[in-house]
């Protein structure tokens, strides 16, 4: 073998393998192996596998207090586990029954803590506490995300269903959601003077109708 690096002899062999391989199959060809001998080997292969057949059994009942040990060991296991369990579970419920409590004492505390941090956050990220806030407050109040919020203002072609105007996202307090007060569902999204007016007519159509002939009447004042 032309190599003393163990590596490439390894791989010099993998790339000759086809050669070793043939050159077996020829010599084997040319030096069969006499019919005695294989009977032989053929009888020592039955020989050892009784052998070992024999021993798998003996081991076998030979094994039944091992078994009979494990299987107590293993129930052990079990109940251990399951006893590591409950105790878990405790130590979580004792931890949640703290917590209520260690809030419920520090009510006071936990609420200006929430003050300081939105103030910090508001200062340091006006942007991302605004995104936040309004989509908490859609969630909360409306029942609708940011993307059924944007999907029902395209609808709308981004103007006011009453008036038409273009609804102003940048501004503060520009626009509302309108929404039914008895179902709770979302009707629109209308701008701020739009909504306050539906909100001063009560959500009533019979005092809007008043208020549009109140509007549509003639009125002549001539002071005398």
């Amino acid at each position: 073998m032309p190599y003393k690096n163990p590596q490439d002899r390894i791989a010099w062999r993998n790339r000759n393998a086809w050669r070793q391989a043939e050159y077996n199959r020829r010599h084997r060809i040319r030096n069969p192996v006499p019919e005695s001998i294989l009977a032989e080997r053929k009888a020592n292969r039955e020989r050892i596998a009784e052998s070992l057949r024999l021993e798998a059994r003996q081991r076998r009942i030979n094994d039944a207090e091992i078994r009979s040990r494990a299987r107590i060991r293993y129930l052990m296991g079990y109940f251990n586990r399951r006893d590591r369990e409950e105790r878990k579970r405790t130590r979580a419920d004792r931890k949640r029954a703290w917590t209520r409590r260690w809030s419920k004492k520090n009510k006071d505390r936990l609420l200006e803590y929430g003050r300081i941090n939105r103030a910090i956050n508001q200062r340091e990220n006006p942007e991302k506490y605004r995104q936040i806030y309004f989509r908490s407050r859609l969630k909360r109040k409306y029942g609708m995300t940011v993307e059924q919020f944007y999907t029902l203002l395209e609808i709308q072609g981004g103007k006011c269903t009453i008036c038409r105007d273009k609804i102003d996202l940048i501004k503060r307090n520009a626009f509302g959601v309108d929404h039914c007060n008895v179902v709770g569902h979302v009707r629109s999204i209308l701008c701020t003077r739009c909504n306050s007016a539906i909100a001063m007519l009560r959500h009533s159509v019979r005092i809007a109708t008043r208020a549009v002939a109140y509007l549509q009447k003639e009125i002549l004042f001539n002071g005398e």
